[in-house]
């Protein structure tokens, strides 16, 4: 999450509050993984067409009708910068039992249709891997799958409305940050053949 943010703030020139210790180990030395996101963000920089996708205006808030995001810059689309393991292995999906794009696996495409409705532009996603030796991609996303995927939020806003109301409880999937967040203390049972392997 941090290393998003930082790589986020050295590209798009916005703020960032890092933990100290976050960043930096005991003994002043920046952790692997920012020394990482700086050949990450060398890379972008060094690529006049990835860098042009991220020229306008960044970190703008958008809200209409409850509906609440941060586009992180608008010209031309309304643009995400994402930061993520790989741009080409595909991720393990456990819903779908099979391999998928990080853009899919991560459902950019409901924030998309939320940033593009509510801007008004079409959607796009620059993206940066973490790898030794990154990749940058520029992902468009057809307007036919943003609205599709905008019939999806119009067909749950009102039960996510409600949720952050507080007037229902989410179903819990336990393996969310917010399920992390709020699960009391597991108790587990190793059984005699747990621990043969």
């Amino acid at each position: 999450m941090y290393v998003g943010r930082y790589v986020e703030s050295q590209i798009l020139g916005t703020p960032c509050d890092i933990p100290k210790d976050e960043q930096f180990t005991k003994s002043g030395s920046q952790r692997q993984a920012f020394v990482d996101a700086d050949a990450s963000i060398e890379k972008a920089r060094s690529d006049a067409i990835f860098m042009s996708a991220l020229d306008g205006r960044t970190q703008v808030r958008v809200e209409e009708d409850g509906i609440l995001g941060i586009v992180d810059v608008i010209n031309d689309y309304a643009v995400d910068l994402k930061t993520t393991a790989s741009i080409s292995e595909l991720q393990w999906d456990d819903n779908l039992r099979m391999k998928i794009p990080f853009y899919a696996k991560n459902l950019y495409r409901i924030q998309g249709a939320i940033y593009s409705k509510l801007t008004g532009k079409p959607f796009r996603i620059a993206a940066i891997s973490k790898e030794k030796i990154p990749e940058i991609a520029i992902i468009d996303f057809d307007p036919v799958a943003i609205d599709l995927a905008w019939d999806e939020v119009q067909f749950w806003k009102d039960r996510i409305m409600r949720i952050v109301r507080h007037e229902i409880e989410p179903v819990r999937c336990e393996k969310c940050d917010y399920c992390r967040l709020t699960k009391g203390v597991m108790m587990l049972h190793v059984g005699p053949f747990d621990i043969l392997s």
